[in-house]
């Protein structure tokens, strides 16, 4: 037999070699294009080996999205405290409640879940994400295959179609639809109001990050303000009072929480209206219009000068007020409720109409609030509620600022 000739058996020695590496050559090449693949999907991927409890892959895009604080070999643990997951009533949830470590032990496949990625220096990031977990044999987990996506592209994509309809729409109805900003950092309650709103006619600006509200309500001066009650890292009554400074702007709260005091806490402070979530979109376009009304009801022109009461100065244009030069701050409500007793000094507001005016409610039986408020003001303006100097008092019937016949009342 020659060096050239095999016998059978190496030739099918031979031949299996061939086929043995064919079928490597197969599987590196498939590798390759799947790892191709991961690296330039618009996606972030993150596969977890759950079995020791490490991140096995990264790709690119989940790194861009975690600002790198996602790398191969990091913990589980870390994983699930850079991408948390907030409830509808804004409570952060721990991480044995987190969807990911769900799909972990008891191996559930977890589909769009909106999930808030926390990167240094306190910025965040909104995306949709599934889990998809690889069993073994015996039905134990053994991978995690997990896909983050941006949401941002997609909500400038919702607000750039809602532009070009509401462009469409003013030139066919020959009239500007009104702004309406809505602040919440639930992404879902953002898309469905932001649709709704634009089906009704209104123009929606919406964001999930309270910072931008300054910024906003200076481009685009809205009609009206939604706002969720509970916001990442701040809350939203006081967004409304150290923010949202206009105390003519409408504000309507949005929020899962029901309790009567929560309510109770965000009127009294200003809100124009509170609507628990979920809600119907007819109660809230019904609400909207309510806010929207008794606003257009109650706008006068702004005076051009200043009132003036003995040390007591409303600077209307300015939205401050002063006793002897010194800055006082008053709450929204409480403004107002000093602008409406100015713009008929020295003359008698029944309680009836002050609760019609300031707080847009028709019963006039409720003095308690117009009560609490006028204490209030009275405090900071350092007036004697026993022998008072500006805000006076007729019992049974109502307030006036100043005395008609005061030499010092100026309007």
């Amino acid at each position: 037999m020659g060096s050239g000739e095999r016998t059978e058996g190496e030739n099918l020695t031979y031949r299996a070699q061939l086929s043995t590496l064919s079928e490597t050559s197969v599987r590196i090449n498939k590798c390759l294009d799947l790892s191709a693949l991961i690296d330039t999907l618009p996606v972030g991927i993150v596969i977890i080996d759950v079995v020791t409890g490490t991140l096995s892959t990264v790709n690119p895009e989940a790194s861009r999205l975690a600002g790198d604080l996602l790398t191969p070999g990091q913990s589980m643990g870390h994983f699930l405290k850079t991408i948390s997951v907030r409830r509808g009533d804004g409570r952060m949830l721990s991480l044995e409640e987190h969807p990911v470590a769900r799909a972990a032990s008891a191996g559930e496949t977890i589909r769009a879940a909106d999930v808030e990625i926390r990167i240094r220096g306190g910025r965040r990031v909104t995306a949709l994400m599934n889990a998809r977990p690889i069993l073994t044999d015996d039905g134990g987990v053994e991978w995690l295959v997990v896909t983050l996506q941006d949401l941002a592209p997609l909500e400038d994509l919702v607000r750039r179609r809602s532009d070009l309809a509401l462009d469409a729409d003013r030139r066919t109805r020959g009239r500007e639809p009104q702004s309406i900003l809505v602040v919440d950092d639930d992404t879902q309650t953002l898309r469905r109001v932001n649709d709704f709103l634009t089906g009704e006619g209104y123009h929606p600006r919406v964001t999930a990050n309270p910072h931008e509200i300054p910024g906003l309500l200076e481009k685009h001066r809205p009609a009206l303000v939604l706002l969720d009650l509970v916001l990442t890292g701040t809350d939203g009554v006081d967004v409304m009072t150290d923010v949202i400074t206009d105390p003519d702007l409408p504000v309507i709260f949005l929020s899962a929480y029901a309790h009567e005091e929560a309510i109770a806490r965000a009127l009294d402070a200003g809100a124009a209206d509170y609507v628990v979530k979920p809600f119907a979109p007819a109660e809230l376009s019904a609400r909207i219009r309510a806010a929207l009304r008794r606003r257009k009801e109650r706008e006068n022109p702004v005076p051009e000068d200043p009132f003036v009461l003995g040390d007591l100065r409303i600077d209307f244009k300015g939205r401050k007020v002063t006793i002897a030069g010194r800055p006082i701050h008053l709450t929204r409500l409480e403004y107002r409720l000093m602008v409406e007793l100015s713009s008929d000094a020295g003359r008698l507001k029944t309680s009836g109409d002050l609760l019609r005016r300031v707080w847009d409610t028709l019963d006039s039986t409720d003095t308690r609030r117009l009560r609490t408020t006028v204490k209030k003001i009275r405090r900071k303006l350092g007036d004697d509620a026993n022998n008072p100097t500006y805000i006076l008092n007729q019992p049974g019937e109502g307030y006036r600022l100043g005395d008609i016949e005061d030499p010092d009342v100026e309007t």
